[in-house]
């Protein structure tokens, strides 16, 4: 069972907390004093301290009402990415489960994790929270509807949306992709266009800075990006792995226009907005909200967390 909060601290409910960010988030919270409640499928949260593991998914609504009762707060990150044939019922359905659960229980904070892809097709070249949506995908689709159930507030809740760009961590940014010709090419056609790459640890402070500062209303919307950091195109993210790893760097290498790039992925795919599309993360920096890492620390941390994973291999 999990132990007593710190006090001035409470228990907070995380669904997909063995995930990209939901891991980061239980370790995160962990180790500012809150007690944390996991639903998971599995067992591969047991044992953990301050950690109560819940046995189940965001399917079963009865379940859910029960396991959120007595908890300050909901961090809902569980979605489906890959399978379509799930996706509905689980980032829809489920997204319906977990909310009515919060509303029910009354809790003060629902975090709701979505992503950037559901603003979709844009002619925009700066992209804010007032962007209209117009998603592509089955799963883009899925989040802009899990979204719509959400900011329908709860009384006396916080309630935000985060819609983070592309995030990246450690175990998913592999150093030996920068190495060779084929990561040559698809630099000299890509390197102009903005990466979008967001460090997990970033969307973490993001949501738990969010519970901690900014009680409101109803419920926010807040892009998280590292899109008006300086540099961040795939070029400076493939020359800073490069340097990372020893390599000499060219700055003055050729690449490809954003035009060029545009219209040869609009030509194989159908639709396509244009690389130099800019993500606004300032609505968020307005709340005093200050990113800790940005995309080159992350990048930095993934390069020497994979050289030492070799060496302890080796």
């Amino acid at each position: 069972m999990a132990l007593e909060p710190q006090e001035g601290k409470g228990s907070i409910f995380v669904t997909g907390g063995t995930g990209l960010v939901g891991k980061r988030i239980v370790s995160r919270l962990r180790q500012l004093g809150y007690c944390v409640l996991v639903l998971s499928r599995g067992n591969l949260m047991e044992g953990l301290e301050s950690v109560e593991v819940i046995s189940g998914d965001i399917t079963n609504g009865k379940l859910l009402e029960e396991a959120v009762s007595g908890c300050d707060a909901i961090i809902h990150c569980a979605a489906e990415l890959k399978d379509v044939n799930k996706m509905y019922e689980i980032n829809v359905v489920g997204t319906r489960n977990v909310y009515e659960a919060a509303r029910k229980n009354r809790v003060r904070y629902f975090c709701h994790l979505s992503s950037v892809g559901v603003i979709g097709r844009t002619n925009q070249r700066v992209v804010d929270e007032q962007t209209p949506c117009d998603p592509i995908n089955p799963y883009e689709r899925t989040k802009w509807e899990a979204e719509q159930i959400v900011e329908k507030g709860i009384e006396g809740c916080s309630s935000v949306i985060l819609r983070p760009t592309n995030v990246f961590a450690e175990e998913i940014i592999s150093p030996d992709s920068y190495r060779g010709i084929g990561s040559a090419v698809k630099v000299w056609l890509t390197g102009k266009e903005r990466s979008h790459l967001i460090y997990a640890a970033d969307v973490v402070e993001a949501a738990i800075y969010l519970r901690e500062n900014c009680a409101h209303d109803g419920c926010e919307k807040f892009i998280v990006s590292s899109d008006e950091e300086p540099g961040g195109a795939s070029g400076d993210v493939y020359d800073a792995v490069r340097q990372l790893l020893g390599y000499r760097v060219t700055k003055r290498r050729f690449t490809c226009p954003v035009e060029l790039a545009y219209y040869l992925r609009l030509l194989r795919y159908g639709h396509a907005n244009r690389g130099d599309v800019c993500y606004s993360a300032r609505r968020l920096l307005r709340t005093g909200f200050k990113i800790p890492f940005g995309w080159f620390e992350g990048i930095r941390r993934c390069v020497e967390f994979n050289q030492h994973r070799v060496k302890m291999v080796s």
